[in-house]
């Protein structure tokens, strides 16, 4: 049979060819439909794709005109390299707080004051109902412009700012010590928080700073501890008046308690230690002495304390 095709394929050599020929026509013919199929797919999916194109295209488009022109972006103020405001009639208190009670990463300036001979009662103090007050004041310390004033009552002792989560609050804010017996706490906003009046006992004066504590009555709020003195005390001894309030609402936490301490106790910075078993410690200054006044456990909320004197400051406890 092989020996037939061969011969055949010699005697009909033409034949032969146009067989092949006919063969690589159909296999061609097969291969173009289906190109040709493939290529109409794709122009049926063209159109699509380029409308699906330019319509993200014009989408992005609106998003950065919309950011860039159409919605306003914050105005920042003017930042100078040197600033001074003036107040006419005033006494300012000696002290003045660094904060940045604007949050806008450049420190601001917080000071107090009031008007001679209440000359200048403004409106901010006649809205607060009162007849003479002092003012705490917080200035930007990018231009020197006005953030917040507020009128207080009383003469202002001290100023504590930058106290985080007063009242509960994610910002910070400022703890106001008046004279003779007011406590404000003051957003940084500027909005009054709470505010304490000492007046249980009239003839005491509050001592600033405030001691800043850990959460004492579970509240989630860290709490102070606020000192006293009595204002008229002749004999060489002298009491010291602790008191415990609560940061989120100024109550006051517990009952107040006396000691009896010496002339050169220095109560105006006192100190916190914590020990490794949880025993506080608030140390005090006196000449070139410490004292030491303990509380036994966070629970226990100022029964008692116990006051040791000595150079090296050592840790004593009494049970009551």
């Amino acid at each position: 049979m092989t020996e037939n095709k061969d011969l055949e394929g010699e005697i009909h050599p033409l034949k032969n060819d146009e067989g092949r020929n006919q063969e690589t026509n159909e296999v061609f013919s097969v291969n173009k439909e289906s190109i040709i199929r493939k290529h109409t797919k794709f122009g049926q999916l063209s159109p699509w794709r380029t409308a699906a194109f330019f319509c993200a295209l014009f989408l992005c488009l609106i998003v950065v005109f919309a950011f860039s022109f159409i919605i306003p972006c914050p105005v920042r103020p003017e930042s100078q390299r040197a600033w001074n405001r003036t107040y006419e009639d005033v006494v300012s208190y000696p002290f003045f707080t660094l904060w940045d009670a604007n949050r806008d990463k450049v420190t601001d300036v917080i000071f107090a004051f009031k008007y001679f001979n209440n000359t200048n009662v403004n409106g901010s103090c006649a809205a607060e109902g009162l007849s003479s007050c002092a003012y705490v004041t917080a200035l930007s310390g990018t231009n020197g412009s006005l953030l917040w004033q507020r009128a207080l009552a009383e003469n202002v002792q001290h100023v504590q700012c930058g106290i985080e989560n007063l009242r509960g609050t994610k910002s910070s804010g400022c703890l106001v010590i008046g004279t003779p017996h007011l406590l404000t706490a003051i957003h940084s906003s500027g909005e009054t928080l709470w505010a304490f009046n000492t007046s249980f006992a009239a003839d005491l004066s509050v001592i600033g700073p405030a001691l800043i504590l850990p959460d004492l009555d579970d509240d989630d709020v860290g709490d102070f501890l606020i000192f006293f003195t009595p204002v008229n005390e002749v004999s060489s001894a002298t009491k010291l008046i602790l008191q415990l309030l609560s940061g989120k609402n100024g109550d006051p936490i517990g009952q107040e308690v006396y000691h009896n301490v010496t002339e050169s106790l220095v109560p105006f910075s006192p100190l916190i230690h914590i020990t490794n078993s949880g025993a506080y410690y608030i140390l005090f200054i006196q000449g070139n002495w410490y004292v030491c006044v303990f509380r036994p456990s966070l629970m226990t909320l100022l029964p008692f304390f116990y006051l040791s004197f000595s150079k090296s400051c050592t840790f004593s406890y009494a049970p009551a």
